[in-house]
């Protein structure tokens, strides 16, 4: 049989192996297109013609046209026409006689050529990809194989659902959330080409479909930011989602974050950035940042706090502080209840707070520290005495961690800087330097210089300088104050 195919087989690829010099046997020939020397052995004879994925490597290396895309198939007809009826039934008899031996055959050849074909992303590479379910979502988070889509995977391959997979490791419910890049894009051009819409049908249950989202999800949340926090994690900053500008800058954490320290509210830094007001609130408050605009001074916002404590310092009565704050009584009345008590001002009250304070102080630095024997003034009032020494282990201490961030990271550009700590703040860490505007002036000027990038600065100091600035007062007497306090601490 095999001497009747050779006869009326061409003899291409035959000539070419016997005059080409570069393998020497078809074990060579073999491992160089993927497959063993038999097979190689019945192409050269014509007993049998190469598979699209071999004819794809026969062509890269001999250049014959029979294994070309273009006229592969046309050859694969010419060669199954040529073999003779009686070859064609003596191979079908075979077959059907040892059907079962061919099928395990066939089978482990398959899965020799899957196991060979499969990409898997490293181990530690996998650890990372199951701690964010926002990257590679075409990596199987259970084995780590590099799929398209890896629903069609988890059936056969785990004995899971998509829906139990997506739960396991924290994914959307989104048809998209196993699917690769490519995938998505794919399917999103095909939707928009042929203009997609949704079945009439399903118009009459748009109803309830929102009942139930409202049912399983809070407003303005997402899941994935809800299963997040359930693990005791916020959701991080997605650059790649942000919106860019007509000149190409991103719009980043840190300009939005500046802008809400000026006291700007949603809808002006929304026109200032070009983001809608839903990108800039929920930006923001995932930064941390109070839901409306807000005056802040010594690392906080202004609030009740501020206010109680302007009486106290300089012996006001909250009717009479009221009215110089040009206030109603009705105002003050609101303010006692306990639901309050932590709230913030407004930023028109706010300021008018802060000046007030202001005016007070300049004539209370002016007055002997004692009635009876005189005294040099004391240039910060008793509140601001007592809570400077927590304001300085915060400040120092924030200063310390971005310290130690600019030691490891010395050739980082501002940016770098800018995006680690705003990361901070969406962790809920670092707050007294985030409300701190003085920091953010600070680090715009100073970054550039080469001894502040490798931090030949002392978090002591600085926080000092800070101190000093904010509260109008000179570093002489803030480590005065910090020093006695720390020697003399106050009874509890």
């Amino acid at each position: 049989m095999k001497q009747m195919i050779e006869k009326q087989n061409t003899t291409t690829f035959e000539a070419w192996w016997n005059t080409q010099p570069k393998f020497r046997s078809k074990a060579e020939l073999a491992r160089a297109v993927g497959t063993n020397r038999v097979s190689v052995r019945h192409w050269i004879s014509g007993v049998t013609f190469p598979r699209d994925e071999y004819c794809d490597k026969l062509f890269e290396i001999t250049q014959l046209n029979c294994f070309s895309p273009s006229e592969r198939e046309a050859a694969r007809e010419e060669h199954e026409r040529m073999i003779p009826a009686e070859v064609k039934a003596a191979r079908s008899s075979t077959y059907r006689a040892n059907a079962e031996l061919f099928r395990r055959r066939a089978l482990a050849s398959w899965r020799k050529r899957r196991e060979r074909q499969r990409r898997l992303v490293t181990r530690a590479e996998l650890d990372e990809l199951r701690r964010d379910p926002r990257k590679r979502k075409n990596v199987c988070r259970n084995c780590g194989e590099i799929l398209q889509d890896v629903g069609p995977h988890l059936r056969p391959a785990h004995k899971l659902t998509v829906a139990e997979y997506k739960e396991k490791w924290g994914f959307l419910r989104s048809r998209n959330a196993t699917r690769s890049e490519s995938t998505q894009e794919k399917q999103s051009a095909a939707m928009k080409r042929i203009r997609h819409q949704p079945p009439k049908w399903t118009r009459s249950l748009l109803p309830a479909a929102q009942a139930a989202s409202l049912r399983t999800n809070r407003r303005g949340t997402a899941r994935l930011e809800e299963r997040l926090k359930a693990r005791g994690k916020r959701l991080a900053a997605r650059p790649q989602h942000w919106k860019r500008l007509r000149e190409g800058d991103v719009v980043t954490d840190a300009r939005i974050a500046q802008m809400r320290l000026a006291s700007k509210s949603v809808p002006e830094i929304g026109v200032a950035v070009g983001l809608s007001l839903a990108a800039t609130f929920n930006r923001l408050r995932r930064m941390g940042f109070p839901p409306r605009a807000r005056v802040f001074l010594h690392g906080e916002p202004v609030g009740w706090r501020q206010f109680h404590a302007l009486c106290s310092d300089f012996g006001l009565a909250e009717g009479e502080a009221a009215r110089r704050l040009r206030m109603t009584v009705g105002w003050l009345g609101r303010e006692p209840k306990p639901k309050r008590k932590g709230e913030s001002l407004s930023p028109a009250l706010a300021k008018k707070v802060v000046r007030l304070r202001a005016e007070l102080l300049a004539d209370y630095r002016h007055k002997p520290a004692t009635r009876d024997r005189g005294g040099r003034p004391k240039q910060l009032a008793p509140t601001e005495r007592a809570e400077l020494p927590a304001k300085y282990d915060a400040l120092r201490a924030d200063l310390k961690a971005f310290r130690r961030w600019l030691l490891e990271n010395p050739t980082a550009p501002r940016g770098a800087a800018w995006t680690w700590l705003c990361e901070r703040f969406r962790a809920g860490a670092m707050r007294t330097l985030q409300f701190w505007p003085q920091f953010f002036a600070w680090l715009q000027k100073d970054y550039r210089l080469d001894t502040f990038r490798r931090a030949a600065w002392v978090p002591r100091d600085v926080a000092i300088q800070f101190l000093a600035g904010d509260y109008g007062a000179s570093e002489n007497v803030i480590t005065y104050i910090l020093e006695h306090q720390q020697a003399n601490p106050p009874e509890s």
